[in-house]
């Protein structure tokens, strides 16, 4: 007998236990049944509410309107959820509403709900990170309590526990892996290799040399009225006043100083003001001479 070419299989719509399907390669005809299918390929539910898939040995199928894809992928109740690659999303509850791709994303992240993983261990063990999005390797590991908050970069935010609500872009920034507490909430962390001391909330950290605090705004009010005693700091890690400088200033044009009428009470020693009427420019020295003010001009 002679081989036989198949031109064209038959279409069907479902698959029954007896049912036979031929797999042809090269001339060799062998046959497959829905017995040892669920091994071989993967099985979509027969539920119309299910579009989990079964592959590679995912042990059940995931909740509904889910996609699990990989080995031991996906969380039975993550509904509407997309876990693609090898343990991403397992033990994730309550996961729903997410997407976790990568080796490992979203592993273990209860609670991560409205969230989007993107990257082999990103947001693994991020347990509430909820309405979050972590981009890179690593980005977010760990980053328990981290929601309302975007991670991008390898490392972004790794171990960053509490950074509720914070922004850290570049590679290692907010990363906190060594820390027993984390950063705290609201801040901008932006350049390589950066971040921020421990319980630190409301801060500004942009390359590690310009430094902010005050920088939260809440949702209510004026968004653009700014912060009431925002400070930000040049090379000054821990800014004391509205602009704190650790270094020399070059001016190449004029140094505005509105009029204090009065001088203020107490002075700063060293400080300058300019006050009265004409005003005058004066220099605190601390002396019982004028209140401590000197005028120079």
């Amino acid at each position: 007998m002679s081989n036989v070419k198949i031109s064209q299989l038959p279409v069907t719509t479902q698959l029954l236990a007896t049912d036979i399907v031929p797999v042809v390669s090269s001339g060799i005809t062998s046959q497959i049944t829905s017995a040892n299918l669920g091994s071989a390929l993967p099985v979509v539910s027969a539920d119309p509410t299910i579009f989990a898939i079964k592959a590679n040995g995912f042990s059940s199928l995931a909740a509904s309107l889910t996609i699990a894809l990989g080995y031991s992928a996906g969380n039975n109740s993550a509904q509407n959820s997309n876990f693609i690659g090898q343990s991403s999303g397992y033990g994730a509850t309550g996961a729903s509403n997410s997407n976790f791709l990568g080796t490992s994303a979203g592993l273990g992240a209860t609670n991560a709900y409205y969230s989007n993983f993107l990257g082999l261990f990103s947001g693994q063990a991020a347990t509430n990170a909820n309405s979050s999005n972590f981009l890179g390797y690593f980005s977010g590991q760990g980053a328990t309590g981290a929601n309302n908050s975007s991670f991008l970069g390898t490392y972004a935010g790794a171990g960053a526990t509490h950074a509720s609500y914070s922004l850290a872009i570049g590679y290692q920034s907010a990363y906190n892996a060594a820390s027993t507490y984390g950063i705290g909430s609201n801040n901008i962390i932006l350049g390589t290799n950066i971040t921020l001391a421990d319980t630190t909330s409301n801060a500004v950290n942009i390359g590690g040399l310009i430094f902010g605090t005050g920088s939260y705004a809440t949702t209510t009010g004026n968004p653009y009225s700014g912060s009431a005693n925002g400070k930000i700091g040049i090379n000054q890690p821990k800014p004391q006043y509205s602009l704190d400088v650790s270094g020399s200033i070059n001016i190449a044009q004029f140094l505005l100083m509105q009029p204090q009428n009065p001088l203020p009470q107490p002075g700063v020693s060293g400080s300058l003001a300019v006050s009265g009427s004409p005003v005058s420019l004066y220099f605190y020295n601390g002396t019982t001479t004028n209140s401590g003010w000197a005028k120079i001009i």
